[in-house]
């Protein structure tokens, strides 16, 4: 019998097997064990009796924007075994019927940008250009700008609010 739970950080060697299939090279630990998790899950998992056949990863998190803290779901590693394809959606309906939450899904695969579209979801810009601010005629960019990968020397740099994001993501 199939059926549709939560999965939690303990369940990962339950669902890895799963994830090879969909990139070897991927470390998905880091899937399962980051320090901002918002929730008490990490996404969904579709079973064949103990088999994990398919899986919707989730990554929550809460940020203060302009003096209130909002809710994000980024949607990630949607894969379902071939035979199980037909139950592809049940992984999703639950992330839908989330409440005052911002669903994204950064890097949809062409397929899931097709699926998602039609349930609503919108394309945003997939082109940035950042440019640095360079003053002075007589100066080169070289001269102005200090670039650095150091992390302490970056951090210095951050309000604290930008600090903690900075803190979480560096691993």
């Amino acid at each position: 019998m199939v059926s549709l739970q939560k999965i939690d950080r303990s369940m990962y060697e339950e669902v890895f097997p799963l994830l090879l299939d969909l990139n070897a090279q991927v470390n998905w630990r880091n899937v399962f064990d980051y320090n901002w998790q918002a929730e008490d899950y990490c996404g969904y998992g579709l079973f064949d009796g103990k088999e994990v056949v398919g899986f919707l990863g989730l990554i929550f998190s809460r940020r203060a924007i302009a003096d209130r803290v909002e809710n994000f779901c980024n949607i990630h590693s949607w894969i379902v075994k071939p035979q199980y394809r037909d139950r592809s959606l049940s992984l999703l309906l639950p992330v839908l019927r989330l409440k005052d939450c911002t669903l994204t899904d950064l890097s949809p695969a062409p397929r899931a940008i097709e699926i998602l579209q039609k349930l609503g979801f919108k394309r945003l810009d997939s082109k940035l250009r950042v440019l640095l601010p360079v003053s002075g005629r007589n100066r080169s960019a070289i001269e102005i700008v200090h670039l650095s990968q150091e992390k302490p020397q970056i951090a210095e740099q951050f309000s604290k609010q930008d600090l903690k994001l900075f803190q979480d993501h560096s691993s």
